[in-house]
């Protein structure tokens, strides 16, 4: 896992044909894979030309969504085997009040989701499914496998965490557009049996893979061992560069761990896109249970660490003069955070203030990212 280390910029590298091959076989196959099981609206698999892209009503506000979850909720927290791909679905009704005020209540299925969380997380991550003909009409239209991160743990200070993930995936869209859309949920989770009501806390929605794979012309492609050299080289200093910024390690391209690859649907020449996600681990946030792997020369998540690919000199500048030109938006995120302590965006703010220094100055540049970065191949 640990990054390799070099003296200096390297340029952008020929694609080795091992890679190549490995792309093209892999490009086919998924061009034949069958839609997920419980894909919302993808066509993978299909010789219907796709719709034109519109944009779910769940994401086209930043209010927080007021919701009732409700749900066998001991049943749930029973599906705890990290060596299953999927979990099983279970029984759960969302309700909310529409944008009218006039309530909306929906049958839906729950599962359980993640690795770490799952095995650590008093509450665990979830993954919503609602029927199409049932989140047609509601704020769940073309949204219909949203994943839903949780609390964790049911106090303040989780929240807090969670709260300030939410700045984060907010953050990773003002950079880049390989990124998932969020919206800040306020959830009341009750008990279907008895039909009491357990916490009340914050989560956020994410949108489906499959969704964002649409969004940008494409499909996700599930394909383990692809270098980060041989993916879209400014996009991919771009992820690297964010990573750096927030203080990330918790990631790999080729492992598919906390990044998802997407393919363009170009027939003569597909692009290869890495999308990031699970911001838990990172310095910025500096949950108490964080800490780097082992592997990797740092004692703490607060120490950055680049392990992005090798830029070249072209997209390196280029890549720099883009966080410089969000800075503002960036760091105005923490005004857009409702209930995010003044502490944490303080002390957030000033984690990334160093980021901005590193990347304006030449030498650090040089020492920090250049002798960090991993090599094309």
């Amino acid at each position: 896992m640990q990054a390799s280390r070099i003296a200096h910029t390297v340029a952008r590298r020929s694609i080795p044909v091992a890679t190549l091959m490995l792309l093209a076989i892999a490009s086919t196959l998924a061009g034949q894979q069958p839609a997920r099981a419980d894909s919302g609206d993808a066509t993978r698999g299909s010789d219907k030309k796709p719709k034109p892209w519109r944009n779910s009503p769940l994401f086209t506000s930043t209010k927080p969504l007021e919701l009732t979850l409700s749900a066998n909720w001991r049943r749930i927290m029973g599906d705890r085997d990290t060596t299953k791909r999927e979990h099983p679905l279970r029984a759960a009704t969302i309700s909310y009040r529409d944008s009218v005020g006039a309530p909306v209540s929906l049958p839906a299925q729950i599962r359980v989701r993640g690795i770490w969380r799952l095995q650590n997380c008093q509450f665990p991550p979830l993954r919503l499914r609602i029927a199409k003909q049932v989140a047609d009409p509601t704020v769940f239209d073309r949204q219909r496998r949203p994943k839903l991160v949780t609390h964790c743990r049911n106090n303040d200070e989780y929240e807090q965490y969670l709260l300030h993930e939410y700045a984060i995936y907010r953050m990773h869209g003002i950079v880049t557009p390989v990124a998932l859309q969020s919206r800040l949920a306020r959830i009341t989770y009750v008990d279907s049996a008895s039909g009491k009501p357990s916490t009340t806390r914050a989560a956020i929605l994410l949108e489906d893979e499959d969704n964002l794979a649409e969004r940008l012309g494409g499909r996700v492609f599930e394909i383990k061992g692809v270098p980060q050299g041989q993916l879209e080289t400014y996009e991919t200093v771009v992820l690297g560069l964010f990573q750096y910024m927030i203080g990330n390690t918790d990631w790999s391209v080729p492992g598919l761990h906390n990044i998802q690859l997407i393919q363009t649907d170009t027939a003569t020449l597909p692009r290869h896109l890495a999308m990031a996600y699970d911001w838990d681990f990172t310095g910025l946030i500096r949950a108490r249970y964080a800490v780097p792997h082992p592997m990797l020369r740092i004692r703490s998540v607060r120490d950055r660490l680049y392990r992005g690919v090798c830029p070249s000199e072209p997209d390196l500048t280029r890549a720099i003069a883009l966080f410089n030109e969000k800075r503002s938006a960036i760091l105005g995120v923490y005004d857009e955070v409702p209930d995010l302590e003044p502490g944490v965006a303080r002390d957030g703010r000033e984690y990334l203030e160093e980021f901005f220094k590193i990347i304006n100055d030449p030498r650090r540049v040089r020492r920090a990212i250049v002798g960090d970065c991993e090599p094309a191949s």
